[in-house]
């Protein structure tokens, strides 16, 4: 190993030859080679970790341009993860990068076991749900991430806090999301430097672990949303263990999920009024109709086409907008008597 090419981050207090060797006897899995997998892939092999493998098994489209920053052109119609390794281990000779061109399913999971730690840079819930679940049950470390819009996602999953705790994705999101609900990427749309910001803090995280340098981010999801300018991070708490390790065996366990779903409702009913409060002020001052009749009407257009998608009750989820609707309206006209 040419440890000259380090030179920079071995000087670095704390860091040093140790580190560099742990990072060249690491074994890093990264799962998807789009718009966080292609930053991260990058920052790690630039890091010196020497053994990296790339799971991907779709090829390179015009629409990747713009984020998948391996990618031009020429790449168009080849595989991912093949064109990402030739290209990465070209740039970086002293690591060894392997791709496989196949979907992560209940038939390949166990390629995992093969590696150190994991990152997570898909772009579907099932991928993500099955990831993390056998992360969890084989206590791989997983580096987690997920961008839409103009946000992004980290957290690092199964590695122990200071308490003896390890978390994982369903502590955050206990029950997987069914197809059609929350909208992807090609859908929801993305801003490119979100996605390349999410993986280099992927990249950043995978580093920090295998040196054993500074605090994970094991008890928290940290968001970034690029409009406001912002990070923030949310501390988690376990819930997951029954729901990985089995399903809800008694009627106890299923009110308790219940319980738990029905206490999300109300705080982001909670959120929801703030947000009415926030519109309130705005409408006010640019003396505008509290009513938006319009607005309201392409509003729940937009649901009509998402209730579709469901198996919910159509009217009764209505009626339901309809009734928050007008307990919007009376918070609006609260806010305009009062200020």
């Amino acid at each position: 190993m040419n440890y000259a090419k380090f030179n920079r981050q071995i000087k670095l207090p704390g860091f040093g030859l140790l580190q560099q060797k742990k990072l060249f006897e690491a074994k890093v899995l990264l799962i998807g080679a789009g718009g966080l997998g292609c930053p991260a892939l990058l920052y790690l092999a630039a890091a010196g970790v020497g053994q990296i493998g790339v799971v991907d098994f779709d090829t390179v489209e015009e629409s990747n341009l713009a984020r998948q920053i391996l990618f031009d052109a020429n790449d168009i119609g080849q595989l991912k993860a093949q064109i990402a390794c030739t290209k990465i281990q070209q740039a970086f000779p002293d690591s060894t990068l392997t791709p496989f061109t196949f979907k992560l399913d209940e038939s390949t999971i166990e390629i995992t076991n093969d590696f150190d730690l994991v990152i997570d840079g898909s772009d579907n819930f099932e991928t993500r749900y099955l990831l993390n679940d056998y992360c969890a049950a084989q206590n791989t470390p997983l580096i987690y991430g997920s961008v839409s819009r103009y946000e992004g996602q980290v957290g690092v999953f199964n590695v122990e806090t200071e308490s003896g705790q390890k978390f994982n994705l369903r502590d955050i999101f206990p029950i997987e999301p069914k197809s059609g609900m929350v909208e992807n990427c090609a859908e929801a749309g993305v801003l490119g430097v979100v996605a390349g910001l999410i993986g280099i803090l992927q990249a950043t995280e995978a580093i920090k672990l295998i040196t054993g340098l500074g605090s994970n981010l094991n008890q928290e999801m940290l968001t970034y949303n690029a409009l406001s300018n912002q990070f923030y991070s949310v501390q988690i708490t376990p819930k997951s263990k029954s729901i990985i390790h089995s399903e809800p065996k008694t009627i106890e366990d299923f009110r308790s999920e219940l319980e738990e779903i029905d206490y999300k409702l109300i705080a982001l009913l909670e959120e929801r009024n703030e947000l009415i409060k926030k519109i309130a002020k705005v409408k006010k001052e640019s003396n505008m109709e509290i009513v938006q009749a319009q607005q309201w009407e392409k509003t729940m257009a937009k649901k009509l086409i998402e209730l579709e998608k469901l198996s919910l009750n159509k009217e009764f989820v209505l009626d339901i907008f309809n009734r928050i609707h007008q307990e919007s309206i009376a918070e609006q006209k609260k806010y305009y008597g009062n200020n």
